[in-house]
């Protein structure tokens, strides 16, 4: 491939043009879900597998995001957050609707008996029962005092972890981009993600995370063992500790080949946060020393 040969008032031109292209691309899917949403919770009735649509197109427009990161001016992607996270919590208020209805789990039976119900039932009552999913291409929510190993299926999906309260997670196997949302005293230990992982609303928690990219907001108290090819960027954070990546398990240097991450060569951890401009004092809202 050759290639071009540009000044530089070209290449400014074309990062505008690039910008806002995208800009006015993601105001576009962004109204058309917030109309989606609104229907939606107007007519939860009306379901039929809207739901899974609307998150499958949040994802969708979180990853083309996180892909034009570089570009976007700090201001612009600030806005694009709040918007996202605005979308995030509408979508979820509207699961709040349509549960009654039409439980909405990532994948588990929504047809369970009344035996099966009381199994689950005891298995939450006693506090961190193993369990291996065998079936999770979606991932988990409403855990609580819960051990879970998750193994196999993950390769290659996006994974989510929704309102778990003081579980121990550990996913073996190279997810695509991973999604974690109000978790309370949990410990997340993950195998290598090959694109991005998003923490929001998260406190008192420990994570283990290797991944290209790594976005967290709105958290606090928390210990991250981390190695990413970006800085990781936080937002409305207080109390983070960061230090390096340190879990293993077996078959993880597979996982590490799979997903194209270089995990030979360790990287100083720079944190960028997005409250704190000055260039001159550490923000004190993170440290790294673990």
């Amino acid at each position: 491939m050759i290639p071009s040969l540009k000044s530089a008032d070209d290449q400014v031109m074309d990062t505008k043009h690039d910008l806002d292209s995208f800009l006015s691309d993601f105001n576009r899917r962004k109204l058309a879900m917030q109309v989606a949403i609104r229907d939606l919770g107007q007519h939860p009735e009306r379901n039929e597998g809207s739901l899974d649509g609307l998150v499958q197109d949040l994802t969708e427009l979180m990853k083309d995001v996180n892909n034009v990161q570089s570009i976007l001016p700090s201001f612009t992607s600030k806005m694009i957050q709040s918007s996202l996270s605005s979308l995030s919590n509408d979508l979820d208020e509207v699961k709040k609707l349509i549960k009654p209805r039409k439980k909405f789990t990532f994948g588990r039976d929504l047809k369970k008996t009344n035996q099966d119900k009381e199994k689950a039932s005891e298995t939450v009552a006693e506090p961190f029962t193993p369990l291996v999913s065998q079936v999770s291409s979606h991932g988990l929510r409403e855990r609580e005092n819960e051990k879970l190993v998750v193994q196999g299926e993950i390769n290659g999906k996006d994974y989510q972890l929704f309102n778990l309260k003081k579980c121990e997670i550990s996913l073996q196997g190279n997810p695509s981009s991973l999604f974690i949302k109000s978790l309370e005293g949990c410990r997340v230990n993950s195998g290598p993600v090959t694109t991005s992982i998003f923490i929001e609303d998260c406190h008192d928690c420990v994570f283990h995370l290797f991944s290209q990219q790594l976005r967290i907001h709105s958290s606090s108290k928390c210990n991250l063992y981390t190695m990413t090819s970006a800085d990781p960027i936080i937002e409305d954070c207080k109390g983070l500790r960061f230090g390096h990546f340190n879990y293993t398990y077996e078959g993880i240097e597979a996982d590490f080949i799979a997903s194209g991450l270089d995990y030979k060569k360790e990287k100083e951890i720079k944190v960028i946060d997005f409250n704190w401009l000055s260039n001159h004092e550490p923000s004190p809202n993170y440290s790294i020393d673990l």
